[in-house]
């Protein structure tokens, strides 16, 4: 996992928000290792492992490319435990991800909500929307907010939870089956460093992640088929009463 920003993930979201729940970010689709504790809150991840905060960045690329099966993944509720270090201090969050193919809705052990939805017109984009309940307010964070915020490049980072798909190499050949899915265990090169990784790669899922050195991993501890459609609802529909801000604006706020 590198540093840049949630598990789910990725799919993990850190972020220039608020320390409850709001995130901050990295480059390429990969698996990410959160910002240090100082830097965040205690649940400030929204898909299992996003990015470190990072205020300057480079003119964006393009978004990268959807990996082969990305349109056919199955409809999963996840738990997602993901674990870091910083120094001798390791900090374990949990949160619930539920993933379809084109929107993915994660809930944090805070309360924060996040929802991430893939671009109808172009797939490899995502926008997504952020529900602070203390506040009673929903986010709205644009491709580019989150790409400069949380370090989300695309669709991809959030529905692998920041696995680099592209990255993935065959390891030992072992493989086990969960809920029924089977799993091999990979090897994934980020940065120069190879971690270690089971995967299925026909549902683009990751089961474990156990980084290499950087006393980051991840673990998916419970996988059930099908999700509760109400979650993957429009905020805005979901919580009429609540008032919705773009995330420049929310950020003045703050």
């Amino acid at each position: 996992m590198s540093s840049s920003v949630l598990l789910l993930v990725l799919f993990v979201l850190s972020a220039a928000a608020s320390s409850e729940g709001s995130p901050t970010s990295q480059g390429p689709a990969r698996v990410q290792k959160a910002a240090p504790a100082a830097e965040r809150g205690d649940d400030e991840l929204a898909v299992p492992v996003l990015p470190a905060r990072r205020l300057t960045a480079a003119v964006p690329e393009p978004p990268p490319p959807l990996p082969p099966g990305a349109e056919g993944v199955q409809p999963l509720t996840l738990e997602v435990r993901v674990t870091t270090r910083t120094g001798a201090r390791a900090q374990t969050r949990t949160q619930t991800v539920t993933r379809t193919a084109d929107r993915v809705h994660v809930a944090t052990a805070t309360g924060v909500e996040w929802l991430f939805e893939r671009n109808p017109v172009d797939p490899r984009r995502v926008a997504a929307s952020a529900v602070q309940h203390a506040e009673k307010t929903i986010v709205v964070y644009s491709e580019s907010d989150l790409r400069m915020t949380l370090g989300i490049p695309g669709w991809a980072h959030v529905l692998t939870m920041g696995v680099d798909a592209r990255a993935v190499t065959a390891a030992s050949g072992e493989a086990r089956r969960v809920a029924g899915l089977p799993f091999l265990k990979t090897r994934v090169t980020t940065a120069g460093a190879r971690g270690a990784l089971w995967w299925n790669a026909d549902q683009l899922l990751p089961l474990e992640y156990a980084g290499a050195g950087d006393g980051t991993s991840l673990s998916v501890v419970k996988i059930a088929p099908g999700v509760d459609q109400s979650r993957l609802r429009a905020p805005e529909a979901r919580f009429p009463g609540y008032r919705v801000v773009e995330f420049a604006d929310w950020l003045e706020e703050h």
